[in-house]
This record gives C-alpha cells, structure tokens and sequence, in this order.
C-alpha cells in the first residue's frame, strides 16, 4: 500500500486487512507486558486505531478524540496500537488523562508486519482505523494515506451509530 508522509512516499509491506475479511489473528502487549490477542473475543464491535507514536501530535490527537468517544458508546470497545514502548505511553496516558480505551504496544515483528502496516522506511507503522464486528471481521477500514493526516472521524462514528 502506499502512504506519503509530508508528501513523502513510501510502501508498507503487505496489504491490511479489508472489509468483509477476518482480521488477522495477531499480538499487542498491554501496559505490563502481557500478551492481548486480537482481535478479542468480548462479543462486542471493536475500534483498533494504529498510530505510528502516541508522543507525536496528531497520534496524540487522534487518541484522544477515540477516548472522548468511546464514552458515547460504551458497547463499543477502544483500542489504539503505536510503536511506543509501554513506558511512554503509561506516561503518556498519565499525562493526558486517558482512560476510557485500551493502549497497546506493538511487537514490530508481528503485528505491523501481519496487519500489513509496516513502513520499514518510516521505522513506524501506517496510520490506520478499523472496526470489527462481534466476530472479528472488518466491516469499516480507512488507511489514512497521509501518515501526518488524522481519519475521517465523522465518517467512522456514522459507520458506529449504524
């Protein structure tokens, strides 16, 4: 896939995983270094938004804004994935108040690589926003083709509310 960074294009390695098709069974790490499987099974819809790294503004921004929404849809869980390491987004989050989503870290070897978001030139994953149905299929993607961009979050809570 490609993406552009201020206007900078680069190749991901792999295709992401697109609507109608299962998400890829896959490994995050929590905020004490255990293992969360994704895509969980809670019988509930999932928004997975991958961010490059919490610490730069527009990730920042972006997990904010899904951490403001996720309290009008308390059926819906949360999950945003970055590269960081579990140290800076604990800081992060104790920072920024963030408490209403699940932050994981990414084990660059598995995750970018089989969600297909690695940018190997970049050093960091594509930015990317997901929802998975209550059976782990996608039923929303947008790959944000502009890694400096934020998604089309109105776009996202319409698909949401449906």
């Amino acid at each position: 896939m490609k993406v552009t960074r201020h206007g900078s294009e680069m190749d991901t390695v792999g295709e992401a995983p697109k609507v109608g098709e299962v998400f890829p069974t896959v490994n995050a790490y929590d905020e004490n270094d255990q293992v969360v499987t994704l895509p969980k099974s809670t019988g509930k819809k999932l928004v997975l938004s991958v961010v490059p790294s919490i610490t730069t503004s527009v990730c920042s921004i972006e997990t904010k804004r899904f951490n403001m929404e996720a309290d009008n849809f308390k059926d819906i869980e949360f999950i945003t994935v970055s590269d960081d390491s579990k140290e800076d987004q604990k800081n992060w989050c104790a920072a920024e108040g963030v408490n209403n989503l699940q932050l994981l870290h990414a084990d660059k070897g598995n995750f970018a690589k089989v969600t297909g978001l690695d940018v190997p030139e970049f050093g960091h994953m594509a930015r990317m926003v997901f929802i998975l149905d209550e059976t782990g299929h996608v039923i929303y993607e947008e790959l944000v083709t502009e890694i400096s961009n934020e998604p089309d979050y109105a776009k996202l809570l319409e698909e949401l509310k449906k």
